[in-house]
């Protein structure tokens, strides 16, 4: 058995707004797609072929991702929801122990939503509105998200098309709070757009414009345009003005949302505004352009292969084929629609459609087929209690009774008619207490509505002071860190030039290191061979008394004490060495002059040998001056001379 999404609510919804099923199609069609439209939803799709559902199970049957897995379900539910429902519950629950299994809580939110839809359409409200209650409870503990909001508009669906409009405006108005905090645009749209209809529903039609107005502003805002949200809302408005007798203005909306459709090939909308196109001609006693923009309709319906839109476009064009006295034609539509019901095992739309079939062959005076089929939908009726439906099959019989002369049987079915009635006027009148209580609380609520959006006037005047402030923030922020980077490069530029600098010093400093130690080496080489040259010298002195050996010996002595070979070395260590001198003298005040020399060249690190030729001296000699220093330095046995120097 399959459960179509729209006809089987629609079908069974219509009756209870009038006795008249012709009535119904010329006016109340519109009703009719009104709640074809409130019912689509984000997750429904078009049925699938079975090669795309065998691939599908493939993929569930195969694939080790459980998150691959669920995919697969949710599509498969999808696929399967308007050609067999079974399977469709079958997938769900696989989806729900599924996704229980592996505590993935926006699964579960989809997959209780999915058995909402089911009994939804099956109709079993208490079981969808139970469905509908998990999947809102289960998403409330995951983080929010746009399936959130898909799950409080369909659940607020559901309780408007039951009548319970404050309900259902309460739950849109939860859908808004979590789309806001997202700071989705479409989210809210969406839900604006929900409002749109629900008032539509209630008859007030300058809120629904109120919200169907602020829907197209929100939509304008978005930085990605959403063709579908303004063709949707378009729509809303175009249907509100239909409904107010407003032919004109009500074709310009329905034109301009046509366009969006058709820029963005919506064949599911383009089939739904074409039918809504189709009514207005009807309100317009235009036939022909409706049945023009009918067949359109239909063409879409069988291209989605949706057999829920099929039965109402091909019900549509029956009724339209009566209106203008074209029985044949009325009868052959609506054979055909009722062909698809019975098809698909909607027993409303069967029971509708059995009922318009009696009053087509009643109007072509065909008694006896109009007859047998009001028979049908009195035992369909009776067998699913469906008062409203069984009433005006009985009230249909009674007349086509009549006509064929048969008044005993005529009067009976009057007496069943009136009998249903009376039970239904009381369920009514108490229905219509509540609905007077709903009314004061939906007042109420209103007026809180018109409360909050004072309050939001002021939040956005607060909010536009405050966007000005943080853009001054903004620009000095942005003029601050424009400044440190020009700072920062001023001083990447100047740890640059430092760097080149001290590369610059560093290699001068080399070079004068290089320059110093050859000069002590020299120096050290030149004092050795003086010394060589002094002690041939003495020995020329005592073979040979000439005295021209004198005279060489003093000129090598006075050599020997020349202090400027000293002096340039001095210059060299300094300029090595910058301030060694200076540091010892303060640390050291008491070191004398030659002291400081034999530091400079520990310092240098040389050996005693190097250090005691530049100085001229003994190895012995210098011994005694490297004794003499490490007792003025306060120095004991085991510290090293040449370290402390070195660190100095």
């Amino acid at each position: 058995m399959t459960f179509n999404m729209a006809t089987k609510t629609a079908f069974h919804a219509v009756p209870l707004q009038t006795n008249s099923n012709k009535r119904f199609f010329k006016v109340d069609k519109l009703l009719f797609t009104f709640i074809l439209i409130c019912l689509l939803n984000p997750m429904v799709t078009l049925s699938q072929n079975q090669k795309k559902i065998d691939s599908l199970e493939t993929v569930y049957n195969t694939s080790k991702d459980d998150k691959q897995r669920l995919r697969a379900l949710q599509k498969l539910f999808n696929a399967t929801l308007h050609s067999n429902n079974n399977d469709a519950l079958e997938y769900a629950k696989q989806g729900l122990a599924l996704s229980k299994k592996t505590r993935l809580k926006t699964a579960q939110g989809d997959f209780y939503r999915n058995h909402a839809y089911y009994y939804r359409f099956l109709p079993n409200i208490d079981s969808s509105r139970y469905y509908y209650q998990q999947a809102v409870d289960v998403m409330q503990k995951a983080k929010p998200g746009k399936r959130t909001c898909w799950n409080y508009e369909e659940y607020a669906t559901l309780e408007i098309l039951q009548g319970n409009f404050e309900k259902g405006l309460i739950l849109l108005d939860s859908s808004m709070a979590v789309a806001k905090k997202l700071k989705n645009g479409l989210l809210i749209a969406s839900a604006v757009g929900r409002k749109t209809t629900t008032y539509i529903d209630m008859g007030k039609f300058d809120l629904a414009t109120q919200q169907g107005l602020k829907s197209l502003k929100i939509l304008d805002t978005l930085k990605k345009p959403s063709l579908k949200g303004e063709g949707i809302t378009l729509g809303h408005l175009g249907r509100i003005e239909m409904l107010r007798g407003n032919s004109e203005e009500a074709m310009n909306y329905l034109l301009k949302s046509l366009d969006k459709f058709k820029e963005i090939n919506n064949t599911e909308w383009l089939s739904i505004t074409y039918n809504e196109i189709g009514n207005l001609e009807i309100e317009n006693q235009n036939f022909d352009l409706a049945l023009e923009n009918y067949q359109k309709a239909l063409t879409y319906s069988k291209e989605l292969n949706r057999p829920d839109m099929e039965i109402m476009n091909l019900a549509n064009i029956a009724m339209t084929y009566s209106d203008k006295g074209d029985y044949k034609k009325a009868l052959k539509s609506m054979q055909e629609s009722v062909f698809i019901s019975n098809t698909i095992q909607s027993m409303n739309n069967l029971i509708v459609g059995h009922n318009m079939l009696g009053e087509i062959y009643r109007n072509d005076k065909q008694y006896g087929n109009s007859i047998e089929s009001y028979d049908k939908a009195v035992a369909f009726a009776d067998s699913i209690s469906a008062l409203k439906l069984l009433e005006e099959a009985y009230q249909g019989r009674s007349l086509s009774y009549e006509k064929n002369s048969n008044f005993k049987q005529a009067l009976l079915d009057q007496r069943n008619y009136q009998t249903i009635h009376d039970s239904i006027f009381n369920l009514d009148s108490a229905k219509e207490i509540e609905e007077l209580k709903v009314k004061y609380e939906t007042e109420k609520k209103e007026n809180e509505l018109l409360k909050k959006e004072n309050d939001i006037v002021v939040l956005e005047a607060q909010k536009k002071k405050d966007d000005s402030f943080r853009l001054i923030l903004i620009i000095a922020l942005i003029s601050a860190i424009l400044i440190g980077l020009m700072t920062a490069y001023s001083l990447r530029q100047k740890i640059k030039r430092n760097r080149a600098e001290k590369e610059k010093l560093d290699n001068e400093l080399s070079f004068k290191k290089k320059e110093l130690t050859s000069h002590a080496l020299h120096l050290a080489k030149k004092n050795e061979v003086l010394q060589e040259i002094k002690a041939k010298a003495k020995e020329l002195k005592y073979s040979n008394s000439s005295s021209g050996y004198q005279q060489l010996i003093q000129t090598i002595n006075f050599d020997l004490k020349d202090d400027n070979n000293w002096e340039n070395f001095k210059k060299y260590f300094e300029e090595v060495h910058k301030d060694f001198n200076n540091n010892v003298k303060k640390k050291y005040p008491e070191v004398t002059s030659n002291e400081l020399r034999l530091m400079a060249l520990l310092k240098m690190n040389l050996s005693s040998k190097e250090i005691a030729n530049i100085l001229n001296i003994s190895s012995e000699g210098i011994k005694k001056a490297r004794y003499r220093l490490r007792k003025k330095l306060d120095l004991s046995s085991d510290d090293s001379l040449q370290d402390l120097v070195i660190k100095l």
